[in-house]
């Protein structure tokens, strides 16, 4: 029995050194601020690749250098605006298209590893399913992808009896990331352009140096940065706007956080924009704890005074899926079941009539399995299925006007 313990001690270790399993050098594209495309690149290189822009070849920009911890090199490049054709090391680029009609979103969909939590059978693809989702959503064929945050969740080693996640690398280094990331969603990220949304696991105190080095459309901070400024990326004729909510207070309200958040409500507001929609990573209000303040930061900071063009809010956080409508609020959509262990003791499935802040929901569906949302322009309106982690559609949502309506099948 003691020599069973030293080699599964011994076995983390190695796993958790940062750089024992292969990588295949992996290229993606990401959308930024001031309408940037970024071309992506990790490797296990000591240096940049070039990259192959409409037919010819130029220097990529090292990111961020290999160190011990992280043992790969982080490459970009902004491409320009009539980027036709894009190649790195023989893969070639999805590119954003002008007019998305089919999209993928999903949201914390790291292996939950956590001090005081139930291990989750990382090793288990009907437990962890993420790599099974993310083949799943490539086949949709997507025009764009939105994650709203939560990649790392491995933050404590598997305790060593458990078969379910044992040999899992753990903490804050390049291997968890891979694992927790990056092998799985390859796929994914190679199908179509991604907009990132940062979420609490990937604030300065967890997972954030490796958010900065990897995924942050920003230029590569020498510090890791509380936020992430406020910026927009164009969904055709919508304006999605993306909020760093990974700092705000789930069930107070600090005043200098609202001062932050304020400031980013009264920019969406002041937007011309004719159709908004919101991806951040805490929902202002969930179901599944309407006894709770969720989110009191944002709450406060949005004074339930929304632009009357945003349509839609797009978050995670919570480990589910709920729809919800209200009579004077823009629908919100909790797509946080991705991956992570899912959150038990759901109210109910049908929410109508909670009362969330002051306002109840007219119309409102939660689902408690794992899945992610697919959605189709049709018209002037959107096509939404919510998706379990096999593929299928467990309901089917319309989104018109502010209303985001989603009946199971």
């Amino acid at each position: 029995m003691r020599n069973i313990i030293r080699i599964s001690f011994l076995v983390i270790l190695l796993l958790n050194s940062g750089n024992l399993l292969a990588f295949e050098p992996l290229s993606w594209v990401e959308l930024g601020p001031d309408n940037t495309v970024i071309a992506r690149h990790i490797d296990s290189s000591s240096k940049c690749p070039t990259i192959k822009i409409n037919g010819l070849e130029q220097a990529m920009q090292a990111r961020a250098a290999a160190t011990k911890n992280y043992p790969t090199i982080s490459c970009e490049t902004v491409l320009p605006a009539k980027v036709k054709t894009v190649e790195i090391l023989g893969q070639k680029l999805a590119l954003p298209k002008k007019d998305p009609t089919r999209l993928v979103i999903i949201g914390d969909t790291g292996c939950r590893l956590k001090l005081g939590a139930p291990a989750q059978a990382c090793n288990d693809p009907h437990q962890w399913p993420f790599a099974k989702i993310a083949a799943l959503a490539a086949s949709f064929h997507p025009d764009l992808v939105i994650h709203v945050g939560d990649y790392h969740y491995r933050e404590m080693p598997c305790p060593f009896w458990d078969h379910g996640c044992f040999g899992s690398p753990y903490g804050y280094n390049w291997a968890t990331w891979q694992a927790d990331f990056f092998d799985p969603a390859r796929p994914l990220l190679t199908a179509a352009p991604w907009v990132m949304v940062r979420g609490n696991h990937e604030i300065c105190a967890r997972a954030g140096e490796g958010w900065f080095r990897y995924l942050d459309p920003y230029a590569y901070p020498r510090t890791c940065e509380k936020f992430t400024p406020l910026y927009s990326v164009p969904i055709g004729n919508i304006t999605l706007y993306v909020i760093d909510s990974s700092s705000a207070e789930d069930t107070s309200a600090p005043a200098e956080l609202v001062t932050v958040f304020t400031t980013y409500y009264d920019a969406i507001r002041h937007s011309r924009a004719t159709t908004i929609w919101i991806a951040t990573h805490r929902p202002l209000w969930t179901a599944l704890f309407p006894s709770r303040a969720m989110n009191s930061t944002l709450q406060v900071a949005a004074g339930n005074n929304f632009a009357p063009s945003l349509q839609l809010l797009l978050a995670g956080h919570v480990h589910d899926f709920e729809a919800m409508n209200f009579a004077n609020r823009p629908a919100q959509v909790i797509i946080g079941n991705s991956g992570t262990n899912l959150e038990r003791n759901v109210i109910k499935h049908d929410l109508k009539g909670i009362d969330l802040a002051g306002q109840s929901i007219t119309q409102g569906l939660g689902i408690q399995e794992f899945g992610y949302l697919t959605l189709e322009k049709q018209g002037s309106s959107w096509q939404g299925q919510a998706r379990d982690d096999n593929g299928k559609v467990l309901a089917n949502c319309q989104l018109a006007g502010r209303e985001f309506v989603c009946k199971t099948i």
